[in-house]
């Protein structure tokens, strides 16, 4: 079983190494991002180097001192460069969205503070059709527009009643 698991697994690496070498390695990056082309180059290094260090193996042929493992240890350097500038490109693009999220806040931050929603409400004026106009509640609804604060004229009102 776990043969016949591993010779299926062997088809499949075959079929997709083969689909790669039939192709032309220019047309298949062509239009890729520089990173993403550099990855695909390096992992497909990576990729061949380990398959023929496993055909080295299953050969009986000795790995230990055999160029195929500088070629593997050369390679995995060349990923984790790869990896550490996709993680850079990553952190930038957060860094930009961080910036353009602060200069919304600080617009919204520094907005006409008349224009919020601090006791009116933006409404368009029907009988006129100006869109947009403010509309404040009365003076005398709101308080504004007296002396006395409102505590005052509740004590006021209540003496007068009584």
């Amino acid at each position: 079983e776990p043969l016949l698991e591993f010779d299926s697994a062997l088809r499949e690496v075959e079929a997709q190494v083969e689909d790669l070498a039939g192709r032309n390695w220019a047309e298949l990056t062509r239009g890729m991002p520089p990173l993403e082309a550099a990855r695909l180059n390096v992992m497909c290094a990576y990729t061949l180097n380990a398959l023929f260090y496993m055909y080295l193996k299953v050969q009986g042929v000795s790995t230990a001192e055999h160029p195929v493992k500088q070629e593997i240890e050369r390679v995995r350097q060349y990923l984790k460069k790869v990896k550490g500038s996709s993680q850079q490109a990553a952190n930038d693009r957060q860094s930009r969205l961080n910036v353009d999220a602060a200069k919304r806040f600080i617009t919204h931050a520094l907005s006409d503070p008349d224009a919020g929603s601090q006791g009116e409400a933006m409404t368009a004026d029907k009988n006129s059709g100006e869109h947009g106009t403010k509309k404040r509640a009365s003076p005398a609804a709101s308080g504004v527009g007296s002396d006395e604060p409102s505590s005052r004229k509740k004590k006021k009102h209540k003496r007068a009643t009584s």
